[in-house]
């Protein structure tokens, strides 16, 4: 008994130990630097949206697209920030999409309440292999965002009967960032499993109206020409959906790009695998009193996953490997993984069987650490490369690139 009451309260300590390293990484590493599209995300967003005669005006600018995506979150936190303090500082705006992430962990951990699932997932969550998303403001907003209202949907569609609130949040959640409409489509899944018909009737027609909105005046002719390739090449198209679900076992980037690709691919196949081996356990013997919507939420959010994956296969294999290896991608392969082992546990614990607790856990530490080691090199560089673009831009008038109050603005309006 004591050594359980030991092991109980240990898992709180290294939970918080985990985030705390998670915490430092951010704190130390974001810088007051905007970066590219992050000036019309942000800066040019806040004076179209001050400078707006009207709220109607006002509310359009928030989802007015950005590049291939619309993001009224990011957007709107920009602008409530600026508001509030004064000045548009990245710093923070990176730090806050940070704290949105903790809070996809504390939701997380209410669905199961259970502090060593919670730090199993955070294990592969909290890491820093998807830099490129939790420490740029544009993508983090984009991707941690997109992340954290699909889970609140999925939440709110399962455990509550308010539609309202639940339809509400879809919205938000296709306009948060485009891949968010998958959720609508995890939704779909999810009540034609459960054979809820009614609601499964409302979800689409409100559904496709959301989707229908976001296309509305959208140029997506670069997404016909990525459909066109795929039908040209779908073999590249399938192994880039084992790369992208699979990258954050590309842990030796010295390598050639293809055996990268050939690593990250196995790793994707076997969590795959892992994952529909515990899918075939959950629907043939998990008896369905037992099958919880928490355990239904867990199953829309994998299904999001896989979705997105073999979206992201089909619109971006026409850029090779490369792309699927990139550091803002790997969050959604964090997740991918994250997920499978909470999915394992959660599986294992519902049929009265062993959930290898001790094993994960130390394959998560293993991933966790490692995942720091071969990634901070990276971030380190790339704070420097902030750095000196941002002094460069301050003293020569250049070094972040053609953008607002650089001598290149007039050839952005050419291009």
């Amino acid at each position: 008994m004591s050594r359980f009451m030991s092991e109980s309260r240990s898992y709180p300590i290294l939970l918080i130990l985990v985030i705390g390293i998670y915490g430092a990484y951010v704190l130390s590493s974001a810088v007051n630097v905007p970066w590219f599209d992050d000036v019309d995300a942000f800066v040019d967003a806040f004076l179209l949206f001050d400078q707006a005669p009207t709220i109607w005006a006002k509310g359009k600018e928030l989802i007015e697209p950005n590049n291939e995506h619309r993001m009224w979150l990011g957007k709107t936190a920009g602008i409530v920030l600026t508001y509030m303090t004064g000045e548009l500082n990245f710093k923070w705006l990176i730090w806050i999409q940070n704290l949105v992430l903790l809070g996809i962990i504390y939701l997380l951990h209410q669905l199961h309440g259970r502090y060593v699932w919670t730090l199993l997932i955070a294990l592969f969550i909290l890491t820093p292999q998807y830099h490129l998303s939790s420490n740029w403001a544009i993508t983090g907003w984009q991707h941690i965002g997109v992340l954290a209202m699909g889970l609140l949907t999925l939440v709110c569609l399962l455990r509550y009967k308010d539609h309202l609130i639940t339809f509400s949040c879809l919205f938000l959640t296709i306009f948060t960032m485009s891949n968010g409409m998958l959720f609508w489509t995890a939704g779909l899944v999810l009540l034609f499993l459960r054979r809820d018909w009614r609601l499964m009737l409302l979800w689409f027609v409100v559904g496709l109206l959301g989707v229908w909105l976001y296309f509305y005046g959208f140029d997506s002719s670069t997404n016909q020409q990525a459909f066109s390739y795929f039908r040209e090449n779908p073999g590249l198209s399938i192994a880039c959906f084992f790369v992208f679900i699979g990258n954050n076992g590309d842990w030796f980037k010295l390598l050639p790009l293809q055996t990268r690709g050939l690593i990250a691919g196995l790793w994707g196949f076997l969590f795959l695998s892992w994952m529909l081996w515990n899918a075939w356990r959950f629907w043939t013997r998990v008896p369905d009193a037992q099958k919880s919507e928490k355990l239904w939420v867990l199953v829309g959010f994998l299904v999001f996953l896989l979705g997105n994956a073999l979206l992201i296969g089909i619109l971006r294999a026409r850029y090779g490997f490369e792309v699927m290896l990139v550091g803002n991608y790997r969050i959604y392969s964090a997740f991918f993984f994250g997920f499978t082992v909470l999915w394992h546990v959660w599986i294992n614990k519902t049929l009265g069987k062993s959930t290898n607790q001790l094993p994960l856990l130390v394959f998560g530490f293993t991933f966790f650490f490692v995942s720091y080691f071969i990634s901070w090199p990276e971030i380190d560089q790339r704070k420097r490369n902030l750095l000196a673009a941002a002094f460069n831009q301050e003293k020569e008038g250049i070094g972040l690139a053609a953008q607002r109050g650089s001598f290149l603005l007039p050839y952005i309006y050419v291009s």
